[in-house]
């Protein structure tokens, strides 16, 4: 096992990259041409992570494949947005569809937590800051959009993010 490790190790030291924005983690966002081949250490790596085990993940491969066209055709048949919406007042009081819906999905949209008010000034904030901080990354170069914002910034988003609404919706 040391030896796989260690080969592993230097294998990502090899491959050393200059630092990017998120977009160059993501070939859909970066520009990258989506269908260009892995380096071939991609090959070996799984090659020796999957020994003795290739047919479970040929099978899992097979499974994911499945449940891959079920959810394509619960997505292309739904009417409505795939990913469940809630209201902050009903938080409390989700029927159990709904609850079951947030748990296949893993994700929600919460409606209503912040006062419209408290938005535009958190959004105020952010845009000041950016303003502030010219050095922060953002993506695509041409029109900047995406924006690398990791910390609580300003008074007002800290406080937003411990108030007991938001705190409520974790």
């Amino acid at each position: 096992m040391a030896t796989n490790m260690t080969s592993m190790s230097s294998m990502m030291q090899s491959s050393a990259k200059p630092e990017g924005d998120i977009s160059s983690v993501f070939a859909s966002l970066s520009g990258d041409d989506m269908n260009k081949p892995l380096e071939p250490r991609f090959a070996q790596l799984k090659r020796q992570i999957i020994q003795g085990h290739e047919e479970e993940v040929k099978n899992s491969w097979y499974r994911l494949l499945d449940a891959l066209k079920r959810e394509i055709a619960i997505v292309r048949s739904s009417n409505q947005s795939i990913i469940p919406q809630v209201n902050f007042r009903d938080i409390k009081n989700l029927s159990s569809d709904v609850r079951n819906e947030i748990q296949t999905r893993g994700v929600m949209v919460v409606r209503g937590v912040l006062p419209e008010v408290d938005a535009l000034k958190l959004k105020a904030d952010v845009q000041n800051y950016i303003k502030q901080n010219p050095h922060t990354k953002a993506f695509p170069q041409d029109t900047r959009v995406v924006y690398e914002l990791y910390v609580a910034f300003s008074d007002s988003c800290s406080c937003q993010c411990s108030s007991p609404r938001g705190i409520n919706i974790r």
